[in-house]
This record gives C-alpha cells, sequence and structure tokens, in this order.
C-alpha cells in the first residue's frame, strides 16, 4: 500500500474513533445527568423522611 493511501485509511479509521468517541460521550453525559436526578431525588426523600421523623419527636 503506498503511503498516501495508508494516510487516507489511518485517517478514516482516526475520524471514525473520534465519531464513537463523541457518542460515547453524549451517552455518558446523560446517564451521569440521570443519576444526578435520582440522587437529588433520594436526598430530598432523605430530608423529608427526617424532618417527619423530627416532627414526630417534637414536644407540642
Amino acid at each position: 500500500m503506498n503511503q498516501d493511501a495508508e494516510i487516507t485509511q489511518l485517517k478514516s479509521e482516526l475520524q471514525d474513533a473520534e465519531r464513537r468517541q463523541s457518542e460515547e460521550v453524549v451517552k455518558l453525559a446523560g446517564d451521569v445527568r440521570k443519576l444526578e436526578q435520582q440522587v437529588k431525588m433520594y436526598n430530598d426523600l432523605l430530608r423529608g423522611s427526617k424532618s417527619q421523623e423530627t416532627a414526630s419527636c417534637t414536644p407540642q
């Protein structure tokens, strides 16, 4: 294979790898956003249950 053809092939492979990497980054960013939402939801639930515990222990 001559050098020009080899360089063209390598550039094509590099572009494919960069595209796959970009797609994976987008997917991971979406996963992170979902996890952030879940953590926030569970944190809010925990805070809510702690508030209820505190309220039930408060003398009236």
